[in-house]
């Protein structure tokens, strides 16, 4: 499929061949949407990728301060009581 030269800014909904552009098209004549789905992928690796070191991390020091309790606990414990005295930014 070719982009044409004259689908350029097409307001939302605009039917142009046997393309609908739900969301228009830019001065270029690119899909808006398909543009939004394209960044939108980058946003929900970083999100994904980093919900899953933040519970790889929890978990196992979690893990150690349940095997190990007493001291070690208190001290986790201890570090996780001064990260959350800060307030939020």
């Amino acid at each position: 499929m070719q982009i044409d030269i004259l689908d350029g800014r097409l307001p939302p909904g605009s039917v142009s061949g046997e393309m609908t552009y739900l969301l228009g098209t830019d001065d270029q004549g690119r899909d808006m949407l398909s543009g939004i789905f394209y960044g939108l992928r980058t946003s929900l690796s970083v999100g994904a990728a980093s919900t899953l070191i933040a519970l790889f991390l929890g978990g196992s020091v979690g893990l150690i301060a349940a095997y190990f309790g007493g001291r070690v606990d208190t001290i986790i414990m201890r570090v996780a009581d001064l990260q959350l005295s800060f307030p939020p930014s």
